[in-house]
């Protein structure tokens, strides 16, 4: 309201004061004394509020300084609760949110010589988001190999009616397998402290034939079955130590199979003997060692893209910051307003109603 008003509202005031010490010298008139019109000297100010959106927001400081600005957070944290004084004092040691609460300190220290905050809120809330994912298969080279290769399986493997190898198997494993793995691996160069080649796996099928047998070297004469066994056991356990010389990795995922049993099912394979000896050149073929084995290469392909789109949930903090002023109230006056009444005696009535008799109805 401007000065005119209240000037002109004070002087209706005045008259009326006035006229009320005039009525009170008047018989059977009263007056009545209420709120008056309220009359506003200043407007006051509404709560104002920032949020520092970390869209629009961005940090100025250089990162290697974020540490320093952020210790100089006395005046902010001064006006935060104590759960935001919590989550400020998370949010500077989250290295995802950290650029976050530089510019929010950057954005306090810039407004509050002009505006006075009053209060500094800061929450936080769970966001989940789904974010696609781009898998390529990291592929290596595997290598099925055979020794025998270029011999006949059932070739003098093994030292008759006995289970230690001769120097025909030795010399067809170093010829089929060791030498190729060798070439192979000396033209890799993986990762330190990878291995060069692994082995995948590596199967052994041994049999002897139904020619009986006769008293081995160690004077033992041993049945079928376990002459099968030993001489699995025996190969594959020198194919493995041969691989592990070279550098091939062979650990406890190696697939490792001994089928000894043949095809009799009692590490026998081949029709029964017949007893005969110019027939037993027919029974050699059922006499046989044979070793499938499988060796991966440290020298990865082309990687192949999985075409199909996955997605994996994200989770993380999303922060809020907002600085709080209060807003004041109006300064206003009011005067009084004053109402007149007459006040006249009047003498009460000692009639009431009640139930009579008309003659004239």
């Amino acid at each position: 309201m401007n000065n005119e008003n209240l000037l002109n509202e004070i002087a209706r005031s005045r008259q009326l004061i006035e006229f009320k010490y005039h009525l009170n010298e008047q018989p059977n008139v009263g007056f009545r004394i209420f709120k008056g019109k309220r009359i506003v000297l200043k407007r006051g100010e509404g709560q104002k509020t920032l949020g520092v959106d970390s869209k629009l927001y961005k940090a100025e400081t250089p990162e290697s300084e974020w540490d320093s600005v952020l210790s100089q957070d006395s005046k902010m944290t001064s006006l935060m609760d104590y759960k935001s004084k919590q989550l400020w004092s998370k949010l500077k040691k989250d290295a995802t949110n950290k650029s976050y609460a530089v510019a929010s300190l950057e954005t306090f220290n810039e407004t509050y010589p002009e505006e006075k905050w009053d209060g500094v809120n800061v929450s936080v809330k769970r966001e989940t988001n789904r974010e696609p994912v781009i898998e390529s298969k990291k592929e290596y080279p595997l290598i099925p190999m055979k020794v025998p290769a270029q011999l006949s399986p059932s070739s003098d493997f093994f030292i008759d009616n006995y289970y230690k190898t001769t120097d025909l198997f030795k010399q067809s494993v170093q010829n089929d397998l060791i030498k190729p793995i060798s070439e192979q691996m000396a033209l890799l160069n993986p990762p330190e402290g990878k291995p060069k080649a692994y082995l995948e796996s590596i199967s052994v099928f041994t049999s002897c034939s139904r020619v009986p047998n006769t008293q081995s070297p160690d004077g033992k004469t041993y049945d079928f079955a376990t002459l099968s066994q030993l001489r699995n056991k025996e190969a594959r356990e020198y194919i493995i130590s041969e691989l592990q010389k070279i550098g091939v990795l062979v650990d406890e995922g190696t697939k490792v199979t001994s089928n000894w049993e043949g095809s009799n099912k009692d590490g026998t394979s081949g029709p029964e003997w017949t007893k005969n000896n110019k027939d037993k050149p027919k029974y050699e073929q059922y006499k046989y060692l044979d070793a499938d084995i499988e060796v991966v290469f440290n020298t990865q392909l082309k990687p192949i893209e999985d075409t199909e789109q996955k997605f994996v949930k994200v989770e993380s903090d999303l922060y809020d910051i907002i600085f709080i002023k209060k807003g004041t109230p109006d300064i206003y006056i009011r005067l009084p307003k004053i109402s007149a009444f007459l006040n006249m005696f009047r003498r009460k009535s000692k009639k009431s109603a009640r139930p009579v008799e008309c003659p004239r109805f």
